[in-house]
C-alpha cells in the first residue's frame, strides 16, 4: 500500500515539466511538427524567388531570375536561396529544370564570333543563344549564333553597319554602272569593303573584276548548290557538298566547291549548309 502511494505522488512531478513546457511550445517535436518546420523553412527559402541572376550560372546572389526553376532548385536544396546561388545550384537547375539551361555552356571561344565547337565562353550568354538555337551548343557556333548573340547579349558591340546600300539592285558579277551595290548582299559587302567607290560612286568593271576573285560562290557558280549545273539542287548535288563541308573558319573551300559557300565567308558550314538544304528538291 505504501509504495502505491509513493508512485500516485511522483507520477505528477514526472509529467509536470513535459506538460509545462508543450504549453509553452517547447515539448518535444512530434513528426508533425518537424514536418510543419520543413515546410516553414522551405517557404522562407522560396520567398526570394525570382530574383536577379541567370538560374545556369553561378553568381552569389540568392535564388535565380527564373521564378519556377528558382523554387524547383530551392525546394531541393534551399542553401541555393538562403546563403548563394553556387556552381552546384547551377548544376542542380540543369538537371530539374527543362528548357531553362543548355548543355555544353559554357564552351570555348567568343559568343561574339563564330567558331568550331558547340557553346561559347560566357555561360550566360551561351545558354540565352541556345535555348533559341540549340544547334548552336552542338558542333558548331556559327554566324547564325554569334549574330544572335551579339543581338540578345551584354558585352558584344553591334556590327558596323553594312557598306551596301539598302535593296541594291544589280549582278555582282556584272558591271552595271551608274548602279552601286550589288544584289547578293555578302558579295556586296566582300567588295565594297576593299572599294567603297563600288557602294558609293557605282558597279563598274573594278567592282566586277574584285567579284570575280572575292565571290567566286556566285560567279562560277550559276546556282548555288548546283554542282552537276543541271538547274536544280537535289540528292545528286548532296554528296558534293558534304566532300566540300569545311565547318566553320576552316578556309578555303576547296576549288570546284564554289557553289557550297553560300554566304561567301570562304568555307562551308552549317550557315551554309541550311539553304542548301532548303532548295533540295525532294
Amino acid at each position: 500500500m505504501a509504495c502505491y502511494f509513493v508512485q500516485l505522488i511522483w507520477l505528477p512531478i514526472l509529467f509536470y515539466p513535459a506538460a509545462v513546457a508543450a504549453e509553452e511550445g517547447g515539448g518535444p517535436s512530434t513528426p508533425e511538427t518537424s514536418t510543419m518546420a520543413e515546410t516553414d523553412g522551405q517557404d522562407a527559402a522560396t520567398s526570394v524567388c525570382p530574383n536577379t541572376g541567370s538560374c545556369c550560372v553561378a553568381h552569389g546572389g540568392q535564388g535565380c531570375e527564373d521564378a519556377s526553376c528558382c523554387e524547383t532548385v530551392c525546394n531541393f536544396d534551399n542553401l541555393c536561396c538562403l546563403t548563394g546561388w553556387t556552381a552546384d545550384c547551377a548544376a542542380l537547375a540543369e538537371i530539374l529544370c527543362e528548357n531553362t539551361c543548355a548543355g555544353s555552356c559554357p564552351g570555348e571561344g567568343s559568343c561574339c564570333e563564330s567558331h568550331a565547337g558547340g557553346g561559347c565562353e560566357d555561360a550566360k550568354c551561351c545558354h540565352s543563344v541556345c535555348l533559341k538555337t540549340p544547334s548552336c551548343c552542338e558542333a558548331i557556333w556559327s554566324n547564325t549564333c554569334a549574330n544572335l548573340a551579339i543581338e540578345i547579349c551584354d558585352g558584344c558591340d553591334e556590327p558596323p553597319p553594312s557598306p551596301c546600300p539598302t535593296e541594291a539592285e544589280g549582278d555582282c558579277c556584272e558591271d552595271h554602272y551608274p548602279g552601286v551595290g550589288c544584289e547578293n548582299e555578302n558579295c556586296c559587302e566582300i567588295v565594297c569593303e576593299k572599294d567603297p567607290v563600288c557602294c558609293s560612286a557605282g558597279w563598274d568593271l573594278n567592282c566586277l573584276w574584285s567579284a570575280l576573285d572575292f565571290c567566286p560562290n556566285i560567279c562560277q557558280c550559276a546556282t548555288f548548290g548546283d554542282f552537276d549545273g543541271n538547274v536544280a539542287v537535289n540528292l545528286r548535288d548532296i554528296a558534293a557538298f558534304l566532300v566540300c563541308f569545311t565547318g566553320a573558319g576552316n578556309s578555303p573551300v576547296a576549288s570546284g566547291c564554289e557553289c557550297a559557300d553560300y554566304d561567301a565567308d570562304d568555307d562551308a558550314d552549317l550557315d551554309d549548309y541550311a539553304p542548301f538544304a532548303a532548295l533540295l528538291v525532294r
